[in-house]
């Protein structure tokens, strides 16, 4: 897996926290909208392949959201919370990205540290 990948992983993840968190449940509905080949995806593109869409009680679109960063916000009265969900967004990305750096930094020295134990066992031996 890439780490943009895991990056939009966070943003899916967050567009239902960041709702929950800014908008009113009595004013607004969160759509979940899939694309039309969603069967055809695999497990993994499942996941990030999203688009979510919030609705006002007469269904009319206010905002949609996908996990590569993609936001719109189409009425003007919406905008302030949709500029809270977005940096709510920004700052999921921010810490997918750090943790996945963070993951591979791990990964790199624990690699190198079993390179030098093996390394060390194979200069212990002499012809």
């Amino acid at each position: 897996m890439s780490k943009k990948y895991f990056i939009q992983l966070g943003i899916v993840v967050r567009i239902p926290m960041a709702f929950n968190r800014f908008c009113d449940d009595n004013k607004h509905t969160l759509i979940e909208g899939r694309p039309n080949n969603y069967s055809d995806l695999n497990e993994d593109e499942q996941k990030i392949c999203l688009t979510y869409y919030i609705q006002n009680k007469e269904k009319k679109t206010l905002a949609q959201f996908h996990p590569s960063g993609k936001y719109e916000c189409f009425d003007t009265n919406f905008q302030l919370i949709f500029d809270k969900i977005v940096e709510d967004l920004h700052f999921a990305a921010y810490k997918a990205n750090e943790a996945q750096d963070m993951l591979y930094k791990r990964m790199t020295e624990e690699f190198e540290r079993n390179l030098k134990e093996k390394s060390d066992k194979c200069s212990k031996f002499s012809l």
